[in-house]
């Protein structure tokens, strides 16, 4: 799994009350996302359809490092924001460097 890591509270919390989750799934979110945006308290949110979820959008919740998750849950009302401009980081792979905002089509 790479350089990614999951905070205590995803480890026992998040797991225990959503047991169907994948860490693999949170992982795929964050390096691939349809959108991700800076939050309070320095955290990160980032969306992308998992298709074991039945193509429903997954939110992963970051911490400022935008390689540990805190956080992660399907997001019903993700679905009505897909007109909206989106994100992503240069180089992604690192993540790292300044938002370059892209058409979402």
């Amino acid at each position: 799994m790479g350089d990614f890591r999951f905070t205590e509270y995803f480890e026992g919390e998040v797991l225990r009350k959503r047991p169907y989750l994948k860490k693999e799934w949170c992982i795929a979110v964050v390096e691939n996302p349809v959108r991700w945006e800076a939050q309070e308290n320095n955290r990160y949110r980032f969306w992308a359809p998992v298709p074991e979820l039945g193509g429903r959008f997954l939110r992963v919740i970051t911490i400022a490092d935008k390689a540990t998750t805190h956080n992660a849950f399907p997001d019903r009302g993700f679905e009505g924001k897909q007109g909206q401009t989106t994100f992503s980081c240069y180089p992604w792979s690192t993540r790292t460097g300044s938002p370059i905002e892209q058409s979402s089509g």
